[in-house]
């Protein structure tokens, strides 16, 4: 808003809050969408899931499901920590208002700085669950295990997907979400040789 930031990328486009902001300060953003990634759900690498359904997923953000017993895939017990970003992260507006359309605001059991946080979390506590971009683990060593989640197939059969450019790309994965460049509309030559 003060002239110093020429482009800003994100994971999400501009929640109604932030649009106020930049039309109060006359500003004239420039929206692109420039690539897709994917939600990947991890775990433990001890928890023994092999796959999780949508609804399983749903059920763990919104607090329907604390116990991992209550999950129908699942074949263990104990409370379920369910680790994610904060309250104005990205990734938490995109759980809440894109992909699950949740009415409340979502409650994680323990909040995190950094999706990178997340991983490393997860990584350490046995009954934790976590969400983060498919496209931070390719940088991990899989510290962390990533769930197929099962969803219907275009042939009708059930089968399990990972959040793999391809399944991305073909729409297969169901926790899909577009990342965005902001540009002023008088933006910099640098700006706009970036985007």
């Amino acid at each position: 808003m003060n002239d110093s930031v020429h482009i800003i990328a994100v994971d999400r486009q501009f929640n109604e809050e932030e649009k106020q902001v930049a039309q109060q300060a006359s500003l004239r953003l420039v929206e692109s969408k420039i690539a897709e990634d994917g939600v990947a759900i991890i775990v433990h690498k001890q928890n023994p899931l092999s796959s999780i359904t949508p609804e399983s997923v749903h059920q763990i953000i919104t607090k329907a499901a604390v116990e991992w017993s209550q999950l129908a895939e699942s074949h263990w017990s104990g409370p379920i920590d369910f680790v994610l970003t904060g309250r104005n992260s990205g990734m938490q507006e995109l759980l809440q208002k894109k992909i699950f359309h949740a009415s409340k605001l979502l409650e994680p059991n323990t909040v995190m700085n950094s999706q990178r946080d997340v991983i490393q979390y997860v990584s350490e506590h046995p009954q934790s669950v976590g969400c983060v971009a498919a496209s931070l683990l390719a940088d991990e060593n899989m510290k962390v295990k990533m769930l197929p989640v099962l969803t219907k197939s275009p042939d009708g059969t059930e089968k399990a997907y990972f959040p793999k450019q391809q399944e991305i790309f073909e729409s297969l994965y169901p926790f899909h979400f577009s990342l965005y460049l902001y540009t002023a509309e008088a933006q910099s030559d640098s700006s706009l040789g970036f985007s």
